[in-house]
């Protein structure tokens, strides 16, 4: 499977995963600098969210964001810092990693 990164194509190396199948876990550096471990058991909903462009976070996204990030782990992926202000314990631009 490919994807592209900033007009750059990049070919995924590990298994395909299906839905009901085990979620693999992976450290990501958030813009704040803290490292932290998501897609492992929590006591919360992870969710994660994928922007493709820094311009990706439409007000209704915001929305949805500000109602459940009490009672979830809302991380937002993006390749690039976003355009308007997110929380940047839960942001990162470790796009790519993500991805893989």
């Amino acid at each position: 499977m490919d994807i592209t990164i900033n007009n750059i194509t990049v070919t995924l190396q590990k298994k395909d995963r299906t839905i009901g199948s085990e979620a693999p876990a992976i450290r990501v550096k958030m813009l704040n600098g803290e490292t932290k471990v998501i897609g492992m058991m929590a006591d919360s909903v992870q969710v994660m969210i994928s922007l493709p462009f820094p311009n990706s976070l439409s007000d209704q996204l915001e929305t949805i964001i500000s109602k459940h990030n009490k009672s979830s782990n809302i991380y937002i992926i993006s390749s690039k810092k976003l355009q308007k202000n997110t929380d940047t314990s839960f942001s990162s631009t470790e796009f790519k990693d993500y991805a893989l």
